[in-house]
């Protein structure tokens, strides 16, 4: 036999839909005579398949669908049903999209360097983690602020090469993330570039140029900053620090400088939180020493020393190397007058030239072995054949070269 229940509880009326973000908000007028409940059914296809939103049975005339996908388009409808769990007829539907109120927060970690072309730029940041990020904009332009190129990308995105530049310009990058609601965050910090058309074999870390003193009794407590890119701008992962500490004059060379007591140089371990960006050193007693007493702080990475006090000499990009006349072996090149930075270079103090000898070959490669020193040339250049400024009239001269600048803090050009 079969029980039917006539009539069926009537459905709500004036059933309305207002989105939110990721929800949908439903409110409606109760049927008459009130329901037990109420189901409520959603569709994501226009109304071509329906599934119930609802796990238990709603009693209010209110109710929030959430989990749900930004700029989705969502359609409702609600039914009744009363205490023996009989459902009415569907209400009049209701649609609503659910949208995001709230950009993204700004990316962080930008960072920009040239490739060493001149032309363009390999640009990184770090990846936004909000669940309805939709993608990226990437701006630059040749002033701080005002942004003439622009670049889209998608969501995983996280670093960009852009070409077209120009070298000898300094460009100036600002990234922005994009959600799905189409909102979009403020621009990131911007990160400056110089197009140097530079290629450097070695990239030591930038120089820390935020070292600061202060007195705690009688201690003196030292704070810097690791830094997070290399001499060229490209990132770096600094592995230890090494702090000079010097009483009385001194020339500021620090591959000269003495580390015998009252002197010291003091390695500094990495943290263990590579998160970690300030760093701080306490010297005890350190007020007790005589004046004048100075400090210096240099990361390392890899072995590679980053400046000290002040930004490396360029490198030198156009050593020659020919046969003289009488036999000897002449190199030239352009003096050195900036630093790696593009500025004017203060304290030259002269060139070293390096010779490469008998190249060491393994079975996959062939590798110079280290360098030995040939020569140290002063910072005006004599000439010594036509237009060489050295003549090597070794018998066994070396199968290769290179020259380096060296300024008075002991930097060397990147080679």
């Amino acid at each position: 036999s079969m029980k039917l229940k006539l009539p069926a509880p009537p459905p709500p009326s004036s059933l309305s839909a207002t989105g939110g973000n990721a929800s949908v908000s439903l409110s409606w007028s109760p049927a008459s005579p009130t329901p037990a409940g109420y189901n409520l059914y959603r569709s994501t296809d226009g109304g071509a398949t329906w599934a119930k939103a609802n796990a238990a049975l709603i009693t209010a005339t209110t109710y929030v669908d959430t989990g749900l996908v930004n700029t989705q388009s969502y359609a409702y409808y609600i039914t009744s049903v009363d205490s023996q769990t009989f459902e009415g007829a569907p209400s009049t539907a209701a649609t609503a999209t659910p949208l995001n109120p709230n950009p993204p927060l700004a990316p962080t970690g930008l960072h920009a360097a040239d490739t060493g072309t001149g032309t363009a730029a390999a640009v990184s940041w770090s990846a936004n983690s909000e669940p309805d990020l939709n993608g990226y904009v990437l701006v630059w332009g040749t002033s701080s602020g005002v942004y003439t190129g622009t670049l889209s990308l998608p969501a995983g995105s996280t670093t960009a090469l852009v070409g077209g530049l120009t070298n000898g310009v300094t460009y100036y990058f600002a990234v922005a993330a994009r959600n799905t609601s189409g909102l979009q965050s403020p621009n990131s910090s911007e990160a400056v570039c110089a197009m140097t058309g530079l290629r450097l074999a070695i990239r030591p870390p930038a120089l820390i140029n935020d070292l600061k003193v202060t007195k705690s009794g009688q201690d003196l407590v030292l704070t810097w900053t690791k830094p997070a890119t290399d001499v060229g701008g490209s990132p770096t992962a600094v592995t230890s620090f090494l702090i000079y500490r010097v009483v009385g004059a001194y020339d500021w060379n620090l591959d000269k400088v003495s580390t015998a007591p009252p002197n010291a140089m003091i390695p500094i371990s990495l943290s263990p939180d590579l998160s970690q960006s300030v760093y701080t050193y306490t010297d005890t007693g350190a007020m007790a020493l005589s004046n004048p007493l100075t400090y210096l702080v240099v990361a390392l990475d890899q072995g590679l020393r980053s400046p000290a006090s002040h930004a490396p000499p360029s490198p030198i990009m156009d050593l020659k190397v020919t046969r003289g006349v009488t036999g000897n072996t002449l190199l030239s090149f352009t003096p050195v007058t900036t630093d790696v930075a593009g500025q004017a270079l203060p304290g030259l103090t002269g060139y070293k030239v390096y010779g490469f000898y008998p190249m060491a070959a393994s079975s996959d490669h062939v590798s110079p072995p280290s360098p030995s020193l040939v020569a140290t040339l002063p910072p005006t250049l004599p000439p010594c054949e036509g237009t060489a400024v050295f003549c090597d009239a070794s018998s066994s001269p070396p199968l290769f070269y290179t020259v380096v600048a060296v300024d008075n803090r002991g930097n060397t050009s990147l080679y």
